[in-house]
């Protein structure tokens, strides 16, 4: 039902901001092959990292302060999106500047269920709600 009506009008200025995260997001789950796991934590943190319209500046911090502000009901819940957020971010870090490009395939895929988990609850209240009018003022 909840996905029904987040993409029943697809010709909305929201889902036309959204697509691009949702094709990723899509994209992610379809990943296989070798470097698959790092691949959809990659993927994730692109679509999270969109959908927040993050500064070029402090991404991490940002993307924790944003997510946790959008979708926390209290302040026990903002804290456990934002240690969320932070282990995913460190994960896709890890992946992106090791150089290998791999990383412990548990810590990879725990980073990405809850990455993908989030991204999921951004996406659909950003398509129903919308963003807030200016994300640096607090939205709770």
């Amino acid at each position: 039902k909840e996905t029904r009506e987040a993409f029943s009008n697809r010709k909305s200025t929201r889902y036309q901001r959204m697509k691009p995260f949702v094709l990723r997001l899509a994209k992610a789950l379809g990943r296989n092959g070798r470097f698959a796991a790092a691949d959809r934590v990659v993927d994730v943190v692109i679509a999270l990292e969109g959908m927040y319209e993050l500064p070029k500046r402090y991404k991490s911090r940002s993307l924790r302060k944003r997510a946790s502000s959008y979708l926390g009901s209290d302040a026990e819940d903002r804290n456990r999106i934002e240690e969320r957020i932070k282990a995913c971010y460190t994960a896709r870090s890890h992946i992106v500047h090791s150089g290998s490009g791999e990383a412990s395939p548990f810590r990879n895929g725990a980073a990405f269920g809850s990455g993908f988990d989030l991204a999921r609850r951004s996406l659909f209240k950003l398509l129903n709600d919308g963003p807030p009018d200016n994300w640096e003022i607090k939205t709770v």
